[in-house]
């Protein structure tokens, strides 16, 4: 009678490594490009989850979705500051970067891509009683170093001790509620969700589309729309104040891929203290759904 092969030996296949997020700080100083913390936390930056493709041949067929805010003049990888923009006194104790030409124009509204952190964007999240709402995005590498160069080079360059709106690779957004109850949102409420989520795919081609802000995963792929300004809270009492630059969540255009679960529930951030200061600047009318998506060249 023959004998039988032995069976060949399986091995278990490796665990692929899941996106890790920076550890947090309540502080978001962040210290100047130059100095060798901040060369060797670029270098040692996870890679992300595979992107949705974009095209940059503009010749081919008219930009759609996440090609379409990959290519406008005010993604913040391609903003030319130095010869478009400027830094505008809002109030005292603010400035918001602006357009160099006065006209119709005032804020420069700026898209930045990234995928989802963490966020508070089902309810607004409240801290002393101001609720806000919250959104952490996570950068590719020239995104962070773009948004970098456009942060350091503004009116706060050479102060000390400044606080930055992203640490290591994310990116932190808010909106107070009072400030969309005073412009974009009269009737909006701390139990409602943030009003201005969009479904970004088919932009500008369609009619502004909400998207549900349970719908979103850590694997959703976002562009935001925001206005960069400055603060600076003078010292009262024990407290030394404060002074920094901080990111208005104006918009969230939602770009769906055929591999996240889109219906899997939204992570929350953990309980922190809030941070003085936030989207101090004043936004202009915000787009609303089923409006046309209307993007000017200066938008």
């Amino acid at each position: 009678m023959p004998r039988r092969k032995p069976a060949a030996k399986r091995t278990a296949g490796t665990p692929t490594s899941s996106l890790r997020e920076p550890p947090r700080s309540n502080h978001l100083s962040t210290p100047p490009p130059s100095t060798p913390a901040i060369v060797d936390l670029e270098a040692a930056l996870p890679s992300s989850p595979p992107w949705p493709p974009s095209s940059d041949d503009t010749s081919a067929s008219p930009l759609r979705g996440l090609s379409f805010f990959r290519n406008r003049k005010t993604n913040v990888v391609n903003f030319m500051h130095e010869l478009d923009a400027v830094w505008k006194v809002r109030f005292p104790g603010s400035e918001i970067l602006s357009w160099r030409d006065n006209g119709d124009k005032e804020e420069v509204n700026l898209f930045i891509v990234g995928r989802l952190g963490k966020a508070d964007l089902e309810r607004a999240r409240t801290d002393f009683n101001d609720p806000f709402y919250r959104l952490e995005l996570l950068l590719e590498p020239d995104t962070l170093s773009a948004l970098r160069t456009l942060v350091e080079s503004g009116p706060l360059a050479g102060a000390s001790d400044v606080n930055y709106p992203f640490l290591g690779r994310t990116a932190i957004f808010s909106a107070k509620l009072k400030t969309l109850q005073k412009s974009d949102a009269r009737d909006l409420e701390s139990d409602d969700p943030f009003p201005f989520i969009f479904d970004g795919r088919d932009m500008p081609r369609t009619e502004l589309k909400n998207f549900p802000a349970r719908q979103l995963s850590d694997s959703s792929v976002l562009v935001i729309e925001t206005h960069l300004s400055t603060y600076a809270i003078p010292a009262r009492g024990l407290s030394s104040g404060r002074t920094g630059y901080s990111m208005a969540l104006r918009a969230i255009y939602v770009m769906p891929d055929s591999d996240p679960d889109l219906s899997c529930p939204m992570e929350s951030s953990p309980a922190s203290r809030k941070r003085q200061g936030d989207n101090l600047g004043s936004p202009r009318k915000n787009k609303k759904a089923g409006q046309p998506a209307v993007f000017s060249d200066e938008d």
